[in-house]
């Protein structure tokens, strides 16, 4: 992304993720979990490889709303997820919302009003060294605020 001229602000939840990409980059990456992501209107798209699917399914459709309102109109959030029927951990301990294709669906439907939800399957590996199907998720922000993101009060 870099490489390509756009301008990217890294963040990561891990403090120990963020200090090793900030290495590799050369560049400040922030040390922040998405359940923290307060900007509005300041993103013109979101890249969240592999890490909406720690986030507890619970707590998903406020994440994602909380990505939708990021957006400014008309962006762009690419996701990738485990697929799954239920949360759990993996044979590293870490912990997977592990969704069907029909409950990612629902989170991000219920999370903001999307112009656009396209969600492919595909398979894949991990840090686990286990093939899994992987949900691939390309979400636009609509040019409306008609409906916007849900409100989330656990915060």
């Amino acid at each position: 992304m870099l490489e390509a001229g756009l301008e990217v602000d890294a963040l990561d939840g891990s403090p120990l993720l963020a200090a090793e990409a900030e290495r590799r980059l050369g560049r400040p990456v922030r040390v922040m979990r998405f359940e923290a992501l307060a900007d509005e209107d300041r993103y013109e798209g979101v890249w969240a490889n592999a890490s909406l699917l720690h986030v507890p399914t619970a707590a998903l459709p406020g994440v994602i709303g909380r990505v939708w309102r990021a957006l400014m109109p008309g962006g762009l959030l690419f996701a990738s997820f485990k697929a799954g029927e239920a949360p759990g951990r993996d044979s590293l301990g870490r912990y997977f919302n592990f969704l069907s294709q029909e409950a990612l669906a629902a989170a991000f439907a219920e999370a903001a009003d999307w112009s656009t939800v396209e969600i492919e399957a595909g398979a894949g590996g991990g840090y686990d060294r286990v093939e899994r199907l992987w949900l691939m998720v390309w979400a636009r922000r609509g040019y409306s605020h008609e409906k916007g993101p849900v409100e989330d009060h656990r915060a």
